[in-house]
């Protein structure tokens, strides 16, 4: 691979306006929308209004929480059905990829009660 150029300080300035014209120009205004992340709670960003009840919950409605997508809410729904309802929210460390720092952030929006 050949060296890269070795620009002056106006020339780097020049490359670097023309390849952020080319990233705004190819990726749309669209991506230059923050995202929340999926560490944020829920609730401030109007995803949850109320607890989710762990043990009657569908796929989707396990993605408004906190770290949880459809992967992990389909992981959650699978290990439900194979393994009988959740005692408390803490027994979801039992799914691969459900660790503390996920049982912490979902804590004030779950709940584990009999189906």
């Amino acid at each position: 691979m050949p060296d890269a150029p070795n620009l002056s300080g106006a020339s780097k300035h020049a490359a670097v306006v023309v390849l952020l014209a080319c990233v705004i120009a190819g990726f749309g205004a669209a991506t230059l929308v923050p995202r929340v992340p999926r560490s944020a709670p829920a609730q401030e960003h109007g995803a949850l209004t109320a607890t989710i009840n762990l043990n009657t919950a569908t796929e989707a409605e396990l993605e408004a929480l906190p770290r949880i997508g459809p992967a992990l809410a389909r992981r959650i729904v699978e290990d439900r059905q194979a393994n009988g309802p959740f005692r408390s929210v803490d027994d979801v460390n039992r799914v691969k990829g459900v660790g503390p720092r996920t049982i912490d952030l979902i804590r004030p929006y779950a709940r584990a009660e009999a189906p």
